[in-house]
């Protein structure tokens, strides 16, 4: 069987879907994660030091507790 949960959020940057969507995922238990990530923080401003450390922290948490391939 397959099945998919889009938890993306319209207009969110990489620290909503560390804090809000990770979560989320990791509770689903999938088998495989997409992360399309950096538009809305290239639009909001977001420097780039900032948005790559939240991205690395965003896909060390997803690693470390899935075991889904991303």
């Amino acid at each position: 069987d397959t099945g998919l949960i889009n938890l993306g959020i319209p207009g969110a940057g990489v620290v909503q879907m560390r804090d809000v969507e990770a979560p989320l995922a990791k509770e689903a238990d999938p088998d495989l994660i997409t992360v399309f990530a950096g538009g809305n923080d290239l639009v909001g401003g977001k420097g780039v030091a900032d948005f790559e450390g939240v991205l690395s922290e965003l896909l060390d948490e997803l690693r470390n507790e899935t075991e889904a391939f991303i």
